[in-house]
């Protein structure tokens, strides 16, 4: 099953990296996509889902180069992340 969320975070206590905290603490979401506006934001949420949560994710934004793009889109087709 997919499912497609989209959510406004700018009122929610903690912001958008407390809200994917939270709500990954309350989902058994086997994999996920979360897009963010800009590289630097995607680092940050790259290092609270694995530091901070111990969750296994993949990062991908625009400033990392092709063979590191293509490494991280098939490690999530492949399940790994």
């Amino acid at each position: 099953v997919v499912m497609q969320l989209r959510v406004d975070c700018r009122h929610y206590d903690g912001g958008k990296l407390a809200f994917l905290s939270d709500v990954y603490s309350l989902l058994s979401a086997g994999q996920s996509i979360v897009f963010v506006d800009t590289g630097q934001v995607a680092k940050e949420v790259h290092q609270m889902l694995t530091a901070q949560c111990g969750y296994s994710c993949s990062l991908l934004h625009g400033e990392m180069d092709s063979v590191g793009q293509l490494a991280a889109m098939k490690a999530f087709r492949n399940g790994i992340n």
